[in-house]
């Protein structure tokens, strides 16, 4: 019972970043399918750009440009002189900063200690890193044979392998 009662909150904050992080960037998406109400969605859009300008360090008015022009975040970001080293330096940064702020949510709601916090977040790193030292040893194509990676982050980017 009490390892159901911690897996509800984890399964929880895990599925709302997600969610979140799929509906923000899957190609510029604009949460077709879901229910909220349009002033709700034009909100989110905003909030969204606005955070991807912040990671990225670029105009949102350009990722804006870049959206009605049908392009991804990263595609624009490439566009404005960044590597694919630095785009994904930046996101899995930005990934780490949103786990960060989720476990600590769950600590001092007392859903979880500091120490399994820690625990899972040391985890998340090595898995990380394990992915990492997987796609440099040149195993497979890819995602759809392409000779890209997924960051696993729920946003739809994949960014090409050398």
């Amino acid at each position: 019972m009490k390892k159901t009662a911690l897996l509800v909150p984890v399964l929880a904050a895990v599925g709302l970043f997600s969610a979140s992080q799929a509906q923000a960037f899957g190609g510029f998406g604009m949460g077709v399918g879901t229910t909220a109400d349009p002033v709700t969605l034009a909100d989110r859009f905003e909030s969204m750009i606005q955070a991807k300008a912040n990671v990225f360090g670029i105009a949102a008015a350009d990722l804006k440009a870049g959206w009605a022009a049908g392009k991804s975040v990263i595609e624009v970001a490439k566009e404005k002189g960044m590597t694919a080293e630095q785009i994904q330096a930046k996101l899995e940064a930005e990934r780490e900063a949103q786990i960060k702020a989720i476990l600590s949510a769950m600590v001092s709601k007392g859903y979880i200690t500091q120490a399994q916090a820690d625990a899972r977040l040391t985890l998340m790193k090595q898995r990380v890193e394990d992915r990492q030292e997987k796609h440099s040893e040149g195993r497979g194509k890819g995602h759809m044979n392409k000779g890209s990676r997924g960051l696993g982050l729920g946003l739809g980017l994949h960014l090409k392998a050398k």
